[in-house]
């Protein structure tokens, strides 16, 4: 016989993947909070927690891939387009900058010839 979860505790794992407290899922599906406590220790309980917490992390990392594809598309239509010279520095930084893959470019921005001081630089990569 396949054993599977109660409907109260399949609300339960519902509720703690949503980051509902112990409380909250308590009154929401009438149970004791040692009854909650005794269910996490069961290696059903855990193993649907986990593989449906494992497919929420994927979709989530799948949605991201899709995102950084899409924004990674507009970035080089502005660095192909005719935007000015400091709009195009600005994305190329913005994009190494969230890669992380020059640092001292945030921290030395007055070798960048076509934008002037620390403080527009600044003000001009936060407003991207």
């Amino acid at each position: 016989m396949i054993e599977t979860l109660k409907p109260k505790q399949q609300k339960a794992i519902q509720m703690i993947l949503e980051g509902k407290t112990i409380q909250d899922i308590t009154a929401d599906i009438h149970i004791e909070r040692n009854t909650l406590w005794r269910w996490k220790q069961e290696p059903l309980f855990i193993s649907e927690y986990n593989r449906l917490n494992n497919a929420i992390n994927k979709g989530i990392k799948n949605k991201h891939q899709e995102l950084m594809v899409k924004s990674l598309k507009v970035l080089e239509e502005i660095l192909d387009s005719g935007t000015d010279q400091k709009q195009k520095i600005l994305v190329a930084l913005a994009v190494i900058k969230a890669h992380k893959s020059i640092p001292e470019a945030e921290e030395n921005p007055e070798k960048i010839e076509t934008i002037q001081g620390r403080k527009e630089f600044e003000y001009r990569l936060d407003s991207l």
